[in-house]
């Protein structure tokens, strides 16, 4: 601009300004600082209009619509000066206070699933629900075989060991038996007493339903009674054999032998044995124990032996009892076979 490369003198009348000629822009920045003080000349954009005249270098100002003689050059400058260099970054200012809560955001894409999580603990039970609707009733079925006649079809007693094959369409059969019985103790003599042997145990009985298969066959055992004492001083009896009913080597039920009479000692008469057991479901009842012998200066009396247990039908005469037992050599007391009889 041409006010740039002009020097001029500074009028007398603007305040805090020493008379004498600077350069155009020095005049302009003096002029800015003092404006409102020597004359409003600005326009409403900001710029300053004033009138120079080159004969003495006077600048004058103009204000509101006055404008510049014929002797006058027209300047004009803006009223702001060139940016100068930014400044120093100011400290950081204290936070504002918290500003409302925005509107909610639009929602986002659905994330990958995570891996799963570890399986919880049970919960408690829940209560019973409502009884449902009773169902519609369902086709009928196939005819069953035909059942086993409720009365028996045959009956047979059997006094020795043998066996047995259930009968086409049998599937149960009753078992009764009794065991053997065991036999007494013998005496003893010194001192010029006599001391008498123990009578041998009853054998156990035992009544059962078994359930068996048609057509297989079944072991039958029948309880030996106990062998005699030796007729000497001090001899034991024996024990009754077991009579059972076995499925192989399985035994399903058995009436046990009753026990041996004890022989007579140097003091004691002898005791009587116990009677015999037996093992199984049914019904089970053990045999009667013998008697204990007694003491006497000549002979003293010999235990009895103990009986057997009257089943549905008693066995066969004296089955199953145990033998007297000794007081002296007058012969020998063995125990009774045992007895067994099938119902099916």
């Amino acid at each position: 601009m041409i006010w740039n490369r002009l020097r001029f003198k500074l009028p007398r009348s603007i305040p805090g300004v020493r008379v004498g000629t600077v350069a155009a822009t020095g005049v302009l920045a003096v002029l800015i600082a003092g404006g409102v003080a020597y004359a409003s000349g600005t326009t409403s954009g900001g710029v300053i209009r004033a009138c120079y005249k080159e004969e003495n270098g006077q600048l004058r100002v103009l204000v509101g619509d006055a404008s510049c003689r014929h002797s006058e050059v027209a300047i004009t400058w803006s009223e702001s000066g060139a940016p100068g260099p930014a400044g120093a970054q100011g400290p950081v200012g204290p936070a504002g206070p918290a500003g409302a809560t925005g509107a909610t955001g639009a929602a986002g894409a659905a994330g990958a699933v995570g891996a799963t999580g570890a399986t919880g603990a049970t919960g408690a039970t829940g209560a019973t629900g409502a009884t449902g609707a009773t169902g519609g009733q369902g086709p009928k079925g196939d005819k069953g075989d035909p059942g086993v006649s409720g009365g028996l079809n045959g009956i047979r007693e059997i006094t020795s060991s043998t066996s047995w094959t259930a009968p086409a369409g049998i599937t149960r059969v009753m078992v009764e038996a009794w065991g053997g019985g065991g036999s007494g103790g013998a005496f003893f003599v010194g001192g010029g007493f006599c001391f008498a042997g123990g009578g041998g145990g009853g054998g156990g009985y035992m009544r059962v339903v078994l359930p068996v298969v048609p057509g297989q066959s079944y072991s039958v055992v029948v309880g030996q009674g106990g062998a005699a004492a030796a007729d000497a001083n001090g001899a034991n009896g024996s024990p009754g054999g077991d009579s059972s009913f076995t499925d192989g080597a399985t035994v399903l039920a058995v009436a046990h032998g009753g026990g041996a009479g004890s022989a007579a000692s140097a003091i004691n008469s002898g005791p009587g044995g116990a009677g015999g057991t037996a093992t199984g479901p049914g019904i089970l009842r053990s045999g009667t124990a013998g008697t204990g012998g007694t003491t006497e200066f000549l002979c003293g009396t010999p235990g009895k032996g103990g009986l057997s247990v009257q089943g549905t039908v008693g066995p066969v005469p004296g089955a199953g009892s145990g033998g007297q037992g000794l007081s002296g050599p007058q012969g020998l007391a063995p125990g009774q076979e045992g007895d067994l009889i099938l119902g099916w």
